[in-house]
């Protein structure tokens, strides 16, 4: 678990922002060859991911601030989840400071990444 105090004053006032790395097991066994491509229709997606240089200057402010989010540091803590249940825990069961809480992720080919969004 990242606790970004960097993230946290940019947008959640003072609050550090929680990025969570978990590493999976057997994800091309479940997966396979699947992949997920983007959906080429979404308007805010061909802005992000085109071939242009307004969506490679895009996805590269992306790739920077991920690195920010989810670098290791000394107020990182590390552990194996050994359930479902755990995670949950883990993440509150999606609870922070009594209100319900939004995360972003994404699969990748060894783990999954998954950061605070914000709140309903």
């Amino acid at each position: 678990v990242h606790a970004n105090i960097i993230e946290g004053c940019l947008v959640h006032h003072w609050k550090r922002w929680r990025a969570y790395k978990v590493y999976l097991a057997d994800v091309s066994t479940i997966f396979g060859d699947k992949w997920q491509y983007w959906n080429q229709e979404y308007h805010s997606a061909q802005q992000i991911f085109g071939d242009t240089i307004t969506g490679m200057s895009i996805r590269s402010l992306i790739h920077g601030k991920h690195s920010t989010l989810y670098m290791d540091s000394v107020e990182s803590t590390f552990g194996i989840l050994q359930n479902g249940q755990e995670l949950l825990q883990l993440l509150g069961y999606g609870v922070r400071d009594g209100r319900p809480h939004c995360f972003t992720y994404v699969i990748l080919a060894d783990r999954v990444h998954f950061s605070e969004t914000g709140h309903s």
